[in-house]
């Protein structure tokens, strides 16, 4: 669902302007539409315990995939970004590499039991976003993703 939202912005010497933005309500089936209508691929992966569906997608090379909290009425109120390292021909990487991301960068990291990194984001989207703040966080975690793959020297 789609509502508009007028949105007064202050110019220079204080006149008030008018925009207009559009806030989307996200659920797992518009987000896929909208990547996909900005070129993005997007797959969508069934939850076996009949949660709302994951999506895989992928840019500049590297999948990540999209999970979606706190879903009610057709919209959900967060969306995680994330993406896995499979680090199989290295013992992984250590706390201490895990933390100097984590103090300096955007996104959080976390190990698993074979320390193999996983680097994953929250976006709020309670009550919708805009489709610019969406398309923005997409990109913004797409780059990060690159960035994070050169920091572990994957």
């Amino acid at each position: 669902m789609i509502t508009r939202l007028a949105i007064g912005a202050l110019a220079l010497g204080g006149a008030a302007v008018a925009e207009e933005a559009e806030i989307v309500r996200v659920n797992p089936t518009s987000l896929a539409a909208f990547l996909q209508s900005e070129g993005y691929r997007a797959k969508m992966i069934a939850d076996d315990d009949g949660g709302p569906a994951t999506i895989q997608t992928s840019s500049s090379g590297w999948d990540f995939y999209i999970d979606f909290v706190d879903c009610e009425g057709g919209a959900c109120g967060r969306i995680s970004f994330f993406a896995s390292f499979n680090m199989e021909d290295s013992e992984g990487i250590d706390l201490a590499k895990v933390n100097e991301w984590n103090f300096s960068q955007w996104g959080q990291v976390s190990l698993d039991d074979e320390n193999d990194p996983r680097i994953e984001f929250l976006f709020n989207t309670e009550g919708g976003t805009t489709r610019d703040a969406l398309l923005d966080t997409i990109e913004l975690y797409a780059g990060q993703l690159g960035r994070f793959a050169e920091f572990i020297d994957f």
